[in-house]
């Protein structure tokens, strides 16, 4: 995981964004994957499995550090608020050092679902400019050459 920090640097910094951003969401694909074959909520549930709760949700902890790292370059903002939740500045130099014994803040959204229903308004909103937009003008002014 931590292993793609090169091919990823070299694509941000040779300007090829679409290849960096594939290889950022193929990993995203494995720490999701990880973490559902894991189950932490079906884990929480049993009794006696504290520790491996523990070591489930650290190490997707520690996915979303590194994947939050990788995008830092093109989601700034995004990557503030998740330096915020972490508690530590994401750092290039930092993705080999998993965060083990740290204290992180209680979780807040980093960004509101979208409702597909605002989606489906703000097209029909965009549609009416649109058609507003190419209603031909007539008048002395249009109509002249």
């Amino acid at each position: 995981f931590t292993d793609a920090a090169e091919v990823i640097g070299e694509a941000w910094e040779s300007r090829e964004f679409g290849k960096a951003v594939r290889e950022i969401m193929a990993l995203a694909d494995l720490a999701n994957r990880y973490v559902d074959e894991q189950a932490p909520w079906v884990v929480a549930k049993q009794e006696g499995r504290d520790a491996d709760l523990q070591a489930i949700c650290s190490m997707g902890i520690n996915l979303f550090r590194v994947l939050m790292t990788y995008l830092k370059p093109v989601l700034p903002k995004l990557t503030e608020r998740a330096e915020a939740f972490l508690n530590t500045e994401l750092t290039w130099d930092g993705i080999q050092q998993p965060l083990l014994g740290h204290k992180v803040n209680p979780f807040k959204a980093l960004y509101n679902r979208i409702d597909m229903k605002q989606v489906e308004a703000l097209v029909e909103a965009s549609k009416e400019e649109v058609k507003a937009a190419a209603t031909p003008v007539t008048g002395p002014l249009a109509d002249d050459p």
